[in-house]
């Protein structure tokens, strides 16, 4: 069964776990806190990397969506964010599937820096609402693309490089 995560209406962010750390929240502005305007500014696009204390960081912006991540067959991982979405058993073949119709919408390359947590960047990563994916150090390549059929219409952020042995989610 697939655990699934929301914003509290606005974008989703991952963020390496070593910043995670630091972040309090939106809501909590601090002194070390990143230019918010970025993070918003981003979230008008359906991905965007935005440096927040010398990292990338990902913001999952456009239509708000609950999210999720899929496992596929060799390091891949899928980040879903369903605008609709019928049984996790659907979504699931459905984002694995080599058949499957992609509408490719871009790519970019990134730094990533290991552990990485996708969650609403207005609360702490530490909530219940995160998901943590264990990531290949270095520069990841990031597709995405729209997926549908009967019962789902999906926003997929496929990453190439993650640890199959370490994918948490609170």
């Amino acid at each position: 069964m697939l655990t699934w995560i929301e914003s509290l209406g606005g974008p989703l962010i991952l963020m390496p776990v070593t910043v995670a750390e630091r972040w309090n929240g939106a809501g909590r502005i601090g002194p070390e806190h990143p230019d918010l305007r970025s993070i918003i500014r981003a979230s008008k696009e359906w991905i965007s990397v935005v440096p927040i204390w010398g990292s990338d960081c990902f913001v999952l912006g456009g239509d708000i969506a609950i999210a999720t991540v899929v496992r596929g067959d060799n390091k891949d991982a899928y980040v879903v964010r369903a605008v609709a979405c019928g049984a996790d058993k659907s979504v699931t073949s459905l984002v694995t599937s080599t058949s499957a119709e992609k509408k490719h919408f871009e790519s970019m390359n990134a730094q990533v820096e290991g552990q990485m947590v996708l969650f609403d960047p207005l609360l702490q990563s530490q909530a219940e609402n995160s998901i943590v994916l264990s990531c290949e150090p270095g520069k990841q390549r990031i597709d995405t693309y729209v997926l549908e059929d009967d019962d789902n219409t999906l926003i997929v952020h496929h990453l190439f490089k993650v640890l199959l042995s370490d994918t948490t989610q609170n």
